[in-house]
């Protein structure tokens, strides 16, 4: 399975560190991206099966635009010196049923 992900701390290489993927059959690729709207479209396409993304406008364009992508989770860090709006970000899944198969085991 292909994670789009920015090159920022994120929780998934802390799982993929651990093993917590590979424990559960799932073979993680990481294809990192600069920015949420360069991510977006490539989870919109299936470039890439799941993503970490910002509920942004690039994620909410897409999906007005008809693609069919649905959150399947959040994702909220606390640092006490980071301002609120900057702490989150959504797991996002390109809606197939391999997608959707996938983010229910996990």
């Amino acid at each position: 399975m292909k994670i789009g992900v920015l090159k920022i701390p994120q929780t998934a290489f802390v799982a993929l560190d651990k093993g917590y993927f590979s424990a559960e059959g799932i073979d993680v690729q990481p294809v990192f991206f600069q920015s949420g709207a360069e991510l977006v479209p490539s989870l919109a396409t299936g470039q890439i099966d799941v993503a970490f993304a910002s509920a942004g406008a690039a994620l909410f364009n897409a999906i007005a635009q008809g693609s069919r992508i649905t959150v399947v989770g959040d994702h909220w860090v606390s640092a006490r010196h980071r301002p609120p709006a900057t702490r989150n970000s959504s797991w996002c899944a390109k809606t197939s049923p391999a997608a959707r198969s996938r983010a229910r085991a996990m």
